[in-house]
């Protein structure tokens, strides 16, 4: 059964195990700092965190945005990254927040396949990434 939960200091070390699994770096003093802001919300399957949604705020806290999510590559396609934005999104639900954002790369048509099956939707993109890939940003409503 998946636990998903608010990141301890503890769980930035499994974090950054399932960066290095996916062939990422990972910026600790992000995840430092995001988790003593309970913006670092983690699955775990028996004690072992086995993925990680890291978030942010837009406009001084009124819109959040997901910054990364990420599963390890053992533990894919089980629904651990649903769990884990529906985690997200009844968090903020009790906070009284109506809607918030992603993105992914549009060339990343599983990733947009994934947030579409979620219920986001396209609301625009931006060409800044250091690859050129237009980047999509997809916006969800919380209900």
């Amino acid at each position: 059964m998946t636990t998903i939960s608010i990141a301890t200091q503890d769980d930035i070390l499994h974090c950054n195990a399932i960066d290095h699994n996916l062939g990422f770096q990972t910026n600790m003093p992000v995840f430092i700092h995001a988790a003593r802001e309970s913006r670092l919300l983690v699955a775990s399957i028996d004690n072992t965190v086995v993925g990680y949604l890291r978030y942010n705020w837009l406009w001084d806290e009124k819109l959040p945005y997901i910054q990364v999510l990420r599963v390890h590559t053992d533990y894919q396609r089980q629904g651990i990254g649903k769990a884990l934005i529906e985690a997200l999104e009844e968090e903020l639900k009790q906070k009284n927040i109506a809607s918030f954002l992603s993105s992914t790369e549009e060339a990343n048509t599983d990733s947009l396949a994934f947030h579409e099956a979620l219920g986001f939707e396209n609301c625009g993109a931006l060409s800044i990434n250091e690859e050129g890939q237009p980047e999509i940003f997809l916006k969800k409503s919380i209900t």
